[in-house]
């Protein structure tokens, strides 16, 4: 929020906007900047930073982040105490940390933005088959439709496969989960099948998207394709559980505050 604000000065008269404002301070207010950045606060910054006046607005002339690194530098230049040299380095440790996990997790968007979607409806998943009772995993609301119990097993089979095809490592058997299974192992083989997906997202680049894999029925299509299906096919399958909950009288995952 505030560490990349900046401010354009086109349409306002600059009272100041000198990068090095705070050199002309002296040491125990650089301290004190310091001390109060390390606890999060910014208030000693936007008070001494130089101002624009926009009518009756008046506001730091460049984002804070920029001043916040002006006085830290500035303290450093002048301070010799190790015990304070270390608070100025551990300020400046804090003020870059965000600017670099936001670095690291742009790098890798596109798998990023599906990892946060399927750990969202794993998360659902699992916690839905929990709360299904065990009596009722051979509940679907026409003959027509899957049971409960096929949707859970069937999660774990599709995800076993789609991530082995995501990381090219040999899915888990899980050849032999039923849907007349009980519910203690089905429960199970879905986390499991989580665990395994999890790993393989971890690993996943994208960059390695665009590979040609081995996909369903043998057709080859790109990775893309199968980290796609594993995110769509979640969201399809944790609608069925939680209308299957509702219908049963139950308040799905989501839906819980």
């Amino acid at each position: 929020m505030l560490a990349t604000a900046a401010f354009s000065t086109n349409a306002c008269s600059a009272r100041e906007d000198k990068f090095q404002i705070y050199e002309s301070l002296e040491e125990p207010r650089l301290r004190s900047i310091t001390e109060n950045l390390l606890l999060g606060d910014w208030n000693e910054i936007y008070t001494t930073a130089p101002r624009a006046t926009c009518g009756i607005d008046s506001r730091p002339t460049r984002g804070l982040w920029f001043y916040a690194v002006d006085a830290l530098v500035a303290l450093l230049k002048i301070t010799q105490e190790k015990s304070m040299r270390k608070c100025i380095w551990l300020a400046m440790i804090a003020l870059f940390a965000p600017l670099l996990a936001q670095a690291q997790a742009t790098a890798n968007p596109v798998v990023a933005s599906a990892r946060e979607i399927f750990e969202r409806q794993s998360k659902y998943i699992a916690a839905a088959t929990e709360e299904m009772p065990a009596d009722k995993y051979n509940y679907h609301p026409t003959p027509d439709q899957w049971t409960f119990g096929k949707i859970a097993s069937h999660v774990a089979q599709s995800s076993n496969a789609v991530c082995a095809m995501l990381s090219d490592t040999p899915a888990p058997d899980s050849s032999k989960i039923s849907e007349t299974d009980p519910k203690d192992t089905l429960v199970a083989a879905v986390k499991s099948s989580f665990d395994f997906c999890d790993k393989a997202l971890a690993n996943l680049q994208d960059s390695k998207l665009g590979d040609t894999i081995t996909y369903f029925r043998g057709v080859h299509k790109p990775r893309a394709r199968a980290l796609v299906e594993l995110t769509d096919d979640l969201e399809d399958h944790y609608s069925q559980m939680a209308s299957y909950l509702r219908m049963n009288g139950m308040t799905p995952p989501s839906a819980k505050k």
